[in-house]
């Protein structure tokens, strides 16, 4: 098999890599688009039936708001974070919710 630049295949290999890493990426993006579009496909009212993220996602769902004792509640039936994945569901406030997005 041929190899470019300096014969090494150093070039090559680190072209690989850059396109398998470029190829994570848009795959992660992807996963967080269609469980953002299946997920509100569920949500009725204060309630998720399903929520599933992968890879480095971090997904927020839930009431964001002033928390106030008998206030808002949301339910979720089933979460499920992979890969080093971090999901924050329930009631919180935005300040928590930004500090964990960051």
């Amino acid at each position: 098999m041929a190899t470019m630049g300096d014969g090494t295949g150093n070039q090559r290999s680190g072209a690989v890599e850059a396109v398998t890493t470029q190829a994570t990426s848009l795959n992660s993006c992807v996963q967080v688009c269609v469980a953002a579009l299946d997920g509100a496909a569920k949500i009725t009212g204060n309630e998720a039936k399903s929520i599933e993220i992968r890879d480095r996602a971090k997904v927020a769902a839930g009431v964001f708001a002033k928390i106030e004792a008998g206030g808002a509640q949301y339910a979720v039936g089933n979460v499920v974070a992979m890969d080093d994945a971090r999901a924050l569901v329930g009631v919180a406030s935005g300040v928590d919710v930004l500090a964990f997005l960051k």
